[in-house]
């Protein structure tokens, strides 16, 4: 039987299933919160160069700007792949790697 996102959260090991985590982010925790911010905050450069007042929208720009720090904590949508539902949330009901586990 097709197993979905409620039946992956009721036991937190099946996270560990194949294809539990990327279809079911929120259930696993894996990208707590799914959500851009919207104000304004400072990256670090690699280098230790400080760009103060970034947005999303200009990380988003150019994927590199992930690595900056304070990128992937103010951006998790637009820099954590694991967010790429983009506000779908657990609506992956088609785990097919975790569909022969029986309870």
């Amino acid at each position: 039987p097709q197993r979905n996102c409620d039946w992956i959260s009721q036991q937190s090991f099946r996270c560990l299933f194949d294809g539990a985590v990327d279809n079911c982010p929120s259930s696993c925790n894996a990208c707590p919160q799914c959500e851009d911010t919207s104000s304004a905050f400072d990256v670090t450069k690699p280098d230790g160069t400080v760009i103060p007042q970034r947005n999303c929208d200009w990380v988003a720009q150019h994927s590199f700007r992930c690595d900056f720090v304070g990128s992937l904590d103010n951006c998790p949508v637009t820099c954590n792949p694991l967010c790429v539902l983009k506000g779908l949330g657990d609506d992956a009901s088609n785990i097919t790697d975790a569909s022969n586990i029986t309870d």
